[in-house]
Protein backbone atom coordinates (compact mmCIF):
# COMPACT_ATOMS: atom_id res chain seq x y z
CA UNK A 1 0.00 0.00 0.00
CA UNK A 2 1.38 3.57 -0.39
CA UNK A 3 -0.45 6.35 1.72
CA UNK A 4 1.01 9.66 3.16
CA UNK A 5 0.20 8.17 6.79
CA UNK A 6 1.88 6.03 8.49
CA UNK A 7 -0.22 2.32 7.50
CA UNK A 8 -1.02 1.49 11.14
CA UNK A 9 -2.54 4.64 11.60
CA UNK A 10 -4.95 3.96 8.73
CA UNK A 11 -5.43 -0.07 8.75
CA UNK A 12 -5.01 -3.18 11.03
CA UNK A 13 -1.79 -4.43 10.99
CA UNK A 14 -0.16 -7.80 11.88
CA UNK A 15 2.93 -10.05 11.96
CA UNK A 16 3.27 -12.20 9.08
CA UNK A 17 4.23 -15.81 9.62
CA UNK A 18 7.81 -14.70 7.48
CA UNK A 19 10.21 -12.92 9.84
CA UNK A 20 10.76 -9.39 9.31
CA UNK A 21 7.48 -9.49 7.57
CA UNK A 22 3.77 -7.67 8.35
CA UNK A 23 0.43 -7.66 6.56
CA UNK A 24 -2.75 -6.41 6.34
CA UNK A 25 -5.62 -7.15 7.43
CA UNK A 26 -7.74 -6.13 4.96
CA UNK A 27 -8.34 -7.83 1.97
CA UNK A 28 -8.14 -5.46 -1.65
CA UNK A 29 -11.27 -4.88 -2.21
CA UNK A 30 -11.69 -3.55 1.13
CA UNK A 31 -8.49 -0.94 0.62
CA UNK A 32 -9.87 -0.33 -2.84
CA UNK A 33 -13.69 0.96 -0.98
CA UNK A 34 -12.05 3.29 1.00
CA UNK A 35 -9.71 4.15 -1.98
CA UNK A 36 -6.82 3.74 -0.45
CA UNK A 37 -3.84 2.41 -3.10
CA UNK A 38 -2.67 -1.39 -3.13
CA UNK A 39 0.48 -2.24 -5.04
CA UNK A 40 1.05 -6.27 -5.98
CA UNK A 41 4.56 -6.80 -5.52
CA UNK A 42 4.44 -10.14 -5.46
CA UNK A 43 4.18 -9.87 -9.32
CA UNK A 44 7.50 -8.04 -9.31
CA UNK A 45 8.93 -10.67 -7.43
CA UNK A 46 7.44 -13.08 -9.88
CA UNK A 47 9.20 -11.47 -12.39
CA UNK A 48 12.82 -11.44 -11.18
CA UNK A 49 12.51 -14.77 -10.24
CA UNK A 50 11.49 -15.87 -14.41
CA UNK A 51 14.54 -13.41 -14.67
CA UNK A 52 16.47 -15.96 -12.70
CA UNK A 53 15.08 -18.97 -13.90
CA UNK A 54 15.90 -17.95 -17.16
CA UNK A 55 19.26 -16.94 -16.41
CA UNK A 56 19.95 -20.69 -14.68
CA UNK A 57 18.42 -22.64 -17.95
CA UNK A 58 21.06 -20.46 -19.82
CA UNK A 59 23.71 -21.23 -17.74
CA UNK A 60 23.27 -24.63 -17.33
CA UNK A 61 21.68 -25.88 -20.47
CA UNK A 62 23.15 -23.00 -22.96
CA UNK A 63 19.10 -22.34 -24.06
CA UNK A 64 18.10 -18.86 -24.16
CA UNK A 65 14.63 -18.32 -23.30
CA UNK A 66 12.16 -15.09 -22.44
CA UNK A 67 8.27 -15.15 -21.37
CA UNK A 68 7.42 -14.49 -25.79
CA UNK A 69 9.78 -17.75 -26.45
CA UNK A 70 8.57 -20.53 -23.75
CA UNK A 71 7.10 -23.11 -25.32
CA UNK A 72 2.94 -23.17 -26.11
CA UNK A 73 3.25 -26.97 -25.76
CA UNK A 74 5.16 -28.12 -22.87
CA UNK A 75 2.83 -31.43 -22.50
CA UNK A 76 4.65 -32.30 -19.12
CA UNK A 77 3.77 -28.89 -17.78
CA UNK A 78 -0.10 -29.11 -18.92
CA UNK A 79 -0.71 -32.63 -17.85
CA UNK A 80 0.84 -31.53 -14.26
CA UNK A 81 -2.34 -28.70 -14.36
CA UNK A 82 -4.67 -30.99 -15.70
CA UNK A 83 -3.84 -32.99 -12.28
CA UNK A 84 -4.10 -30.37 -10.20
CA UNK A 85 -0.51 -30.63 -9.13
CA UNK A 86 0.41 -27.03 -8.74
CA UNK A 87 1.86 -26.42 -5.51
CA UNK A 88 4.35 -24.04 -5.13
CA UNK A 89 4.03 -22.80 -8.74
CA UNK A 90 3.06 -19.18 -8.05
CA UNK A 91 -0.58 -18.17 -8.03
CA UNK A 92 -1.94 -21.59 -9.36
CA UNK A 93 -0.88 -23.25 -6.89
CA UNK A 94 -3.85 -21.27 -5.01
CA UNK A 95 -6.42 -23.92 -3.55
CA UNK A 96 -9.65 -21.51 -5.25
CA UNK A 97 -7.85 -22.58 -8.54
CA UNK A 98 -7.91 -26.23 -8.44
CA UNK A 99 -11.01 -27.08 -9.70
CA UNK A 100 -10.66 -25.34 -12.69
CA UNK A 101 -7.09 -26.90 -13.74
CA UNK A 102 -8.37 -30.54 -12.38
CA UNK A 103 -9.04 -32.59 -15.92
CA UNK A 104 -7.81 -29.71 -17.91
CA UNK A 105 -6.15 -31.16 -20.85
CA UNK A 106 -3.21 -29.33 -23.02
CA UNK A 107 -6.12 -28.46 -25.82
CA UNK A 108 -8.12 -26.39 -23.34
CA UNK A 109 -4.91 -25.02 -21.36
CA UNK A 110 -3.31 -23.12 -23.99
CA UNK A 111 -6.29 -20.82 -24.23
CA UNK A 112 -5.31 -19.53 -20.62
Amino acid sequence: MISEQPLDTLVPVENAAMDERTVIQWDKDDLDMVGLLRVDILALGMLSALRRCFDLVRYHRGRELTIATLPPDDVPTYDMIGRADTVGCSRSSHGRRWPCCRGSSHASSTTW
